[in-house]
Parts: structure tokens; C-alpha cells; sequence
């Protein structure tokens, strides 16, 4: 049976005109089109935009765990899995948010703290007008493959577990 009081939040973004930034988009069709789109019987809610802003917040009010998925020009391939925290650091010349710092909009503005993970994947080509890379499309599936493997359990401890492995 399934607990409608537990959900994870999937947020995907990115640029689909700038090349491997258009992986965190990619990602979001390929999550639409998964056959079961639940986590251990939760529902998920993919979210997907250009990029993070305020209002993003609101799409965290009733999440149990977050999921964040980009594009990344410095993390290791195919891809890194950490937890995040809140961080306070604000910049007030955008409406673009971190991830880090939506948690801690979240926290502050609506006493919501959600434990969040940030899947960032590897891309290498970011020109505007650029297609994707054929090496970013490669991390992107080995991506797809250990959100198959994430999805089996969407417990804090089995995230985590997962994040050690991958570093260790």
C-alpha cells in the first residue's frame, strides 16, 4: 500500500540550447517515461525549469527526501551523489538559486527542512547552439542506471550508503 505522507521531489534543470546543460532536462524525460515512478511506494514529483528560483520552495512543503539533478562541468564522471545542507549564502545579482541555498529557503521561510541529494552529472560541451556530447550522454545512462538502483529504497540510510560506495 502506499504512504501518501512520504514523497520525494525530484528537481531537474538545465539549458537544452547549451549542449551537456541539457542533461538535467534529458533526465526529466527519461524519469516521465520510467515505467514505475515510485520509490519504495512513494509518489515522486518531478520538477523540471531552467533553472532553481524562490518559488521552488513551495514544491518542498510536502517532500519527506529531494533529489536534485544538473549538469556539471567539474564533478567527476560519470557522475558524483552527495548529500547537501543548507547554506545561507544568497546572492541578490539573480533570481538563480543553488540547491544548497532553496533547502535553506525552505528551512527558514516555512520551519521545512528536507534532506536533500544533489546528482550531478558530467558534461564537457556548454556552447550555445552545441549538441549534447556523445560522452555526456554515456554518464547521463550510467546516471539513469543508479537512479534505478536509488528508487528501490527511499530511505535517508540508503542514500547515504550509496553516496559512501560511490566514494570509497
Amino acid at each position: 500500500m502506499e504512504n501518501l505522507n512520504q514523497k520525494l521531489t525530484v528537481f531537474c534543470w538545465g539549458n537544452s540550447s547549451r549542449g551537456d546543460d541539457a542533461l538535467g532536462e534529458e533526465i526529466y524525460q527519461a524519469l516521465q517515461k520510467h515505467p514505475r515512478l515510485r520509490c519504495q511506494q512513494w509518489p515522486i514529483r518531478l520538477v523540471y525549469d531552467q533553472q532553481l528560483n524562490y518559488e521552488h520552495a513551495l514544491d518542498l512543503l510536502d517532500a519527506t527526501l529531494c533529489l536534485f539533478v544538473d549538469a556539471s562541468r567539474t564533478c567527476a564522471a560519470p557522475y558524483e551523489f552527495l548529500p547537501i545542507e543548507a547554506n545561507e549564502c544568497i546572492s541578490f545579482t539573480t533570481h538563480q538559486l543553488s540547491p544548497e541555498q532553496l533547502i535553506y529557503i525552505t528551512k527558514s521561510s516555512f520551519d521545512k527542512f528536507v534532506p536533500a541529494f544533489f546528482l550531478q552529472i558530467r558534461g564537457y560541451e556548454y556552447s550555445l547552439g552545441a549538441a549534447m556530447s556523445a560522452e555526456s550522454k554515456q554518464n547521463m545512462q550510467q546516471a539513469l542506471e543508479f537512479l534505478d538502483l536509488l528508487f528501490t529504497d527511499c530511505s535517508f540510510s540508503h542514500w547515504h550508503q550509496r553516496e559512501t560506495l560511490l566514494h570509497a
